[in-house]
């Protein structure tokens, strides 16, 4: 299952948003987005060997 999602520059912080999940989560760079918001969304799923995988997008 795939859901989308947005990476956007919030201050001097990227923030990363899922707002089917209403999940928001923020890094220091655009790197960091994609590993934080698998975090956040494993930390609230809470199930030993779940794990997210973020495929970027085009643009």
């Amino acid at each position: 299952m795939r859901f989308a999602g947005r990476v956007f520059k919030c201050g001097s912080h990227w923030a990363v948003e899922v707002p089917i999940l209403d999940v928001v989560t923020q890094g220091r760079s655009r790197r960091d987005a994609p590993e934080m918001i698998a975090d956040a969304i494993e930390s609230l799923v809470r199930r030993d060997g779940f794990v997210i995988k973020v495929f970027p997008g085009a643009g």
